[in-house]
């Protein structure tokens, strides 16, 4: 980038400067299964494209018919995370992607439970 400024004589002077752009930080993660029967693991995958540095990924989940979330993983570099859920309701699993300038995004899942009748 060049920034170009005249004086009151015609005098021109110039200063460049390197200038980056950073893509804004989309969460692209993935979850393994969004219906399981009762007992089995679900495998939460933690990605994202632009943002500055390095990654870190959150877990929390709660019960559909709950408000209060519980962590499953804080952040940290882990970005393959399993939940087991034990009850067999549905459920919110939410992935916050977080990089090194404290932005954050989330990406939200549904998963279903279900039990299986002998």
């Amino acid at each position: 980038m060049c920034v170009k400024v005249k004086d009151s004589t015609g005098t021109i002077e110039k200063k460049y400067f390197d200038l980056t752009v950073n893509a804004k930080l989309k969460n692209t993660s993935e979850i393994s299964e969004t219906t399981i029967k009762k007992g089995d693991t679900v495998t939460l995958k933690g990605s994202a494209t632009g943002g500055i540095g390095e990654y870190t990924y959150a877990v929390l989940y709660k019960k559909k018919s709950e408000t209060k979330w519980t962590v499953r993983q804080n952040y940290n570099s882990n970005n393959d995370i399993l939940v087991r859920p034990y009850t067999n309701v549905d459920y919110d699993i939410c992935i916050k992607v977080k990089d090194e300038t404290g932005t954050i995004v989330k990406k939200y899942f549904d998963v279903s439970v279900f039990s299986i009748s002998s």
